[in-house]
Formats: C-alpha cells, structure tokens, sequence
C-alpha cells in the first residue's frame, strides 16, 4: 500500500483560485482524492467498478504484481499512459501465456462524456475501451528489447515527478521473480521517441487514437482549479510510488 500525505494543508495561493461558495466542493474534491489510494488493488483491471475511485494509485504501484512476484517465474508487465488525467488513460496488462507469447489486455478510458449516461448503463460515461489479444514471440521480444532500450532494467528515477495534468508513461513489473519500476515524463523525456511508447503505440488494439504529449502551461495547469476536478502528483522512489502530495 502507498503512504499518502492527506495531511498536508493547500496553500492560500490554492484557495485564493477558489470562491468561499466553492470551498464545501473543495473539501468535496478532497474526500475523493483520498480515496483514490483508500485501498490496496488485487487486480481484475482498472475498468471495474470503483477502482479507479478507491485504488488507483495502488494500481499504479503494482501492488498485485508485487504480492504475486516470486511465487511462479511468469511475466507480468503493466503500463499506464496518463495523457492528462481527465482526458485520457491508457493500461496496458502484459502476461506470460507459458508459451513463449504473452497475453495482451489493451484499455484506454477517454474524457467524461455525460451525453453517454443512460438508464440502461448509468457508468457509460466512465467506461473504459477494453481489447484483449495475443502476442507472438516475436512481439514479446520487440517488448521486451524496447523495455531495455527505454531503460526499463535500470535503477527508477528517484524524485520524479508525475504530475496528472501533464503526461507521463508509467510501467511497473516482475521478471525473472524481479520487480521493476520505471517511469517517465514528458517534456524531459521525449515520449514520443521512447522506444516503449512506439511499441504501445504499434501494439494497441482499442483503435483509438493516442492523446500525443506536449507541454502543459503553467496556465493549463492551474485550470484543474477552475474546474475543479480531482488531480493529483505522485513521486517515484527508488522501485515504486513513494509519496503522494496533496491534490490540486
């Protein structure tokens, strides 16, 4: 589980972007970011019901995949492509079939789309695209060559920001009964370019196209205010998610 920092009290320059009739919404806004990491993942994907809610940001960490690391000797990769998080989420899960292949589940969660709630399915506008597939050997090994040439294997890098207005490639798994943690944010790293993304990006299946990466304003940043929707930061440490600083 991720320790979160619930504590830390928003600055007045926050609450100066806020009129005193909005602060019961913030206080609203911050129930429901702390209850973004309330509980521990164990898996069945992030499209169920009340998981992106209550345990994203131990999604995000692999708490599954950690539990399980080293128990089998089987593969098990996953790969979140935040393109701001109010407008686009992508998850990747990549798990070995025994075979020499892997499994391929493809998900992509686009921007709220109230025109889409109906009687019929009340959670159609939060609903995620979901294709699931195979991948060869091949395929397997172009993965596996493109995690190593983005620098997937090496040590993480301890005090990256990632910040959900902006865009950041996250990717956590175990080999070989090994954890890894990696991730990258742009405009530091220059995603488009990182071998992983051009692997994601040939591989995906939902047919949908990628949200591309470019540089968030500090402007365009300080609109989740004015919107007041629920973003947030997060820290990589040295093989995981090490904090989480107050919502935004």
């Amino acid at each position: 589980m991720i320790n979160a920092n619930f504590g830390a009290p928003l600055s007045r320059a926050v609450l100066g972007h806020f009129p005193k009739a909005s602060l019961a919404r913030l206080a609203l806004l911050w129930i429901a970011f702390s209850l973004l990491g309330a509980c521990a993942y164990r898996g069945g994907g992030p499209d169920r019901p009340l998981v992106q809610k209550t345990q994203w940001f131990s999604y995000l960490n692999g708490d599954d995949i950690r539990a399980e690391c080293g128990r089998d000797a089987l593969l098990r990769y996953r790969f979140v492509y935040n393109a701001r998080y109010q407008k686009q989420v992508r998850a990747y899960e990549v798990v070995d079939d025994a075979g020499g292949g892997a499994y391929l589940i493809s998900r992509v969660q686009k921007e709220t789309n109230l025109a889409r709630l109906s009687s019929d399915d009340p959670l159609a506008p939060w609903r995620w695209t979901t294709e699931r597939g195979e991948l060869s050997p091949q395929q397997r090994a172009g993965l596996e060559d493109a995690l190593a040439r983005s620098g997937f294997f090496g040590a993480a890098p301890d005090g990256l920001r990632l910040d959900s207005r902006a865009f950041y490639l996250l990717a956590v798994g175990c080999r070989e009964r090994q954890m890894y943690f990696y991730a990258w944010a742009y405009p530091s790293t220059d995603l488009p370019e990182l071998p992983l993304y051009k692997w994601l990006m040939e591989n995906d299946r939902t047919g949908v196209a990628f949200n591309p990466p470019f540089e968030v304003s500090p402007e365009g940043r300080l609109g989740a205010y004015r919107t007041q929707t629920v973003d947030f930061e997060l820290t990589v440490g040295e093989n995981g998610l090490r904090d989480i600083f107050a919502p935004f």
